[in-house]
């Protein structure tokens, strides 16, 4: 019977008047089931009571946590052509390996010898500049030569001149005394006690003194005009070669500005040159080849190779939408369990998991992503898989706080989020500082 009517008809019948009755109905099936609803009760309220780990979920990738062992991107530095491969796609290289020559492009470069060429001119300009200041250097000496000559030989005509200058003096004195014999002279001859011929010896020896006189007075005005003018010609010789000094730094300076554009030329060459080798940038495999060929031209920073380096921390990338990145911090414990690894994660209980690896929050982002949401990074608390590949799926649990079912139950029930809290350590560095 369906009992689908609440007038209950097996009260109102006797059983023993119908044995069909009596055969279907049994007391003891409907105890059993009465016992089996008391106890499915009792452990779903139990059940309530187990304690219950409120988590975060998101998916993420592998990823590495140092930035210089992540996929690094060899890009061209110069524009040039694809001269020669060096590598494969899956070669291990080294730090320092060669992995393309790229072929020059521009007119400006295409000389082969240019290296050569530049070096020669170098060197003719630094041969120069180094004679202009070997000239400089001999003006100067000749400077200082003719200036302490100059000074001798201004000296000595300036003591010639003094010489002069006391032997007019004393030509003075003696004219001086001639002039007043000479008038005695006149005086005894007139009046007849000298002779004719004794004036005329007086006469004789007065135009000597006299003549004497006069050329002791040109030669001191010889000496002093001899002195102006040596000075003069020692001055204009000392300018004339100030001058040609002056001259000669001027052209060692003008060498030396050609000499550091030479040098700055071929530096930037060399470096050119260099650039044309494109090098491993670390240790690891060559993932990816983006250009392959020979002949074809490539534009500056243009990638054309991706090297995957062997060393570095494996770490996970999660992004964790607005509402749940004020409850996720630096240290949050964390298990995440990777594409391809068996495994049965369970949020709730985290400790009935397997095939989870334990891993903790390093670092927060504080700024959202193009699409809101936040980035963390986990490490390992334990070994990881060694074969983990780069850009290896994950599914991640952030474990949070502890509570009963029945509050977990609530909570989600009336959409609150979960409970905000830090671990006791935490909390007590975060009191001290």
């Amino acid at each position: 019977m369906l009992n689908l009517s609440d007038e209950r008809v097996v009260e109102q019948v006797d059983p023993r008047f119908l044995v069909t009755l009596e055969k279907t109905t049994t007391k003891g099936g409907m105890l059993s089931a009465q016992r089996w609803v008391y106890f499915t009760s009792a452990f779903v309220v139990a059940a309530l009571f187990l304690p219950w780990t409120q988590n975060i979920t998101e998916y993420g990738v592998v990823t590495v946590r140092e930035p210089n062992s992540r996929p690094q991107l060899v890009t061209a530095v110069v524009s040039g052509r694809i001269a020669e491969w060096r590598v494969r796609e899956g070669d291990t290289v080294r730090k320092g390996d060669t992995l393309v020559y790229l072929g020059e492009v521009k007119e400006d470069y295409m000389d082969p010898q240019l290296l050569v060429r530049l070096q020669s001119e170098l060197e003719a300009k630094q041969n120069a500049y180094a004679s202009y200041m070997a000239k400089a250097e001999a003006l100067q000496d000749q400077w200082v030569a003719l200036r302490r000559a100059g000074g001798f030989d201004v000296r000595a005509t300036t003591l010639k001149a003094i010489s002069d200058s006391a032997e007019a003096s004393a030509q003075r004195i003696s004219l001086t005394l001639a002039e007043r014999q000479m008038a005695r002279a006149d005086t005894l001859a007139r009046i007849g006690v000298k002779s004719l011929y004794e004036w005329e010896q007086r006469q004789d020896k007065f135009q000597e003194t006299k003549s004497k006189s006069i050329s002791a007075t040109n030669n001191v005005g010889r000496a002093q005009a001899d002195i102006e003018w040596k000075r003069s010609s020692y001055r204009e010789k000392e300018a004339k070669l100030v001058s040609d000094r002056a001259a000669a730094l001027a052209d060692a300076a003008s060498a030396q500005g050609e000499v550091q554009k030479l040098e700055s030329k071929l530096s930037s060459l060399r470096i050119r040159v260099d650039n044309r080798y494109l090098l491993a940038p670390a240790d690891g495999m060559v993932s990816r080849i983006f250009v392959p060929g020979l002949g074809q031209t490539v534009k500056e920073a243009e990638p054309l190779v991706e090297v995957v380096p062997t060393a570095g921390s494996r770490a996970v990338e999660m992004q964790v939408p607005p509402q749940d990145i004020a409850l996720v911090h630096v240290g949050l414990t964390a298990q995440v369990a990777f594409d391809g690894w068996p495994s049965l994660p369970l949020p709730g209980w985290p400790a009935g998991s397997t095939g989870v690896f334990a891993s903790r929050v390093v670092a927060v982002s504080p700024t959202p992503a193009a699409d809101g949401k936040f980035r963390i990074l986990l490490v390992p608390t334990e070994p990881w898989p060694d074969e983990l590949a780069l850009g290896t799926g994950t599914y991640g649990v952030l474990l949070l706080k502890n509570v009963p079912l029945w509050y977990e139950i609530w909570r989600q029930f009336n959409g609150f989020p979960p409970d905000y809290y830090l671990p006791a350590g935490s909390a007590a560095k975060g009191k001290k500082s």
